[in-house]
């Protein structure tokens, strides 16, 4: 089975996996759940309208849980999305939807952007800039709750592998500290992505393929405290 899939947990035991009602099945990629567990942002390459084709660039749409179910998901329009590869979101308490382009004019082969939400729309994108966004790739942005940190995958000089996992901690002024490779605790020779960590806060996610697979990893998100104690 393609696509987002959701399981449920009953007495411990996890159930089969299903195809989430707002998943388009094998053209869905990233996908985010809001802090307010009612909004999930997906970023796919399903056709745009019924009499077209795949895309070839993933986009990123939005779907709300209504009293009916979920809603069927909606294009974000520009300059959320370029028409280049736009993906894995990730979204504040207040709305602010933090992301990765490929577009032109960016620092590197994929930069990290920030879009403030404004009367329930993003009319204006910011890249992250120095020193989160590199000459090299940046991607897969998972951004705090609370916006206090930020947690992102590089193919930088220097790390334990293809592509590691960092994090940078917001300062008091709003700029972002130099970005902390998390270490040989989440990070191996091989590549490390798709960071995120559950709405309660609680545990760490990541995707490695070090077992020569794309396998999913969690541990106790108390590790976040030691890179900022850093």
């Amino acid at each position: 089975m393609d696509g987002i899939l959701f399981m449920h947990q009953i007495d411990e035991i996890w159930s089969q996996p299903e195809l989430a009602p707002f998943s388009a099945g094998k053209y869905d990629w990233d996908f985010m759940l809001a802090p307010d567990g009612r909004t999930v942002f997906i970023s796919s390459g399903r056709p745009i309208s019924e009499d077209s084709l795949p895309e070839r660039e993933y986009r990123i749409w939005i779907s709300e849980q209504l009293k009916t179910g979920w809603s069927e998901p909606q294009l974000l329009p520009f300059p959320v999305n370029s028409g280049q590869h736009d993906s894995y979101p990730s979204v504040t308490e207040e709305g602010t939807l933090y992301f990765f382009s490929n577009r032109a004019g960016g620092f590197g082969e994929g930069d990290i952007y920030r879009s403030r939400q404004v009367k329930g729309q993003y009319p204006e994108i910011e890249n992250l800039g120095a020193p989160i966004n590199t000459t090299y790739h940046e991607v897969d942005p998972f951004i705090a709750p609370d916006e206090s940190y930020l947690i992102f995958c590089s193919e930088k000089l220097g790390g334990f592998g293809r592509a590691d996992i960092y994090i940078t901690f917001r300062k008091q002024n709003g700029a972002w500290a130099q970005p902390i490779n998390m270490g040989d605790m989440i990070n191996s020779p091989f590549a490390e992505y798709i960071p995120s960590v559950t709405p309660d806060g609680r545990y760490f996610f990541f995707t490695s393929n070090k077992s020569g697979n794309r396998d999913i990893y969690w541990v106790d998100a108390k590790i976040l405290e030691s890179y900022k104690a850093k």
